[in-house]
């Protein structure tokens, strides 16, 4: 999938996330849109995603983050994320 079918799909799920709270369409269209461009304008979605596995509590997580150093959601350890300049 690429990076604008991503982007797509994330207004698109935007868009049925806030009709489905009584949004309008009007409105939930726009704000999704405008997520979606914010989301773009930042690299939001941009980042390659690896699977990390903390040496400590074995937990395996999927990461999508930039920084050299990821936390383990589980038990907090930093895990070194392979790949990645500093």
């Amino acid at each position: 999938m690429g990076k604008a079918d991503r982007y797509a799909e994330l207004e698109e799920w935007l868009r049925s996330f806030l009709r489905e709270r009584g949004w309008s369409e009007k409105e939930a269209a726009r704000r999704a849109s405008r997520i979606a461009e914010e989301c773009r304008r930042l690299g939001i979605l941009d980042a390659e995603a690896r699977t990390l596995r903390c040496e400590r509590c074995g937990h395996e997580w999927v990461y999508t983050g930039r920084l050299r150093r990821a936390t383990c959601p589980s038990c907090g350890t930093k895990v070194l994320v392979k790949g990645v300049e500093e």
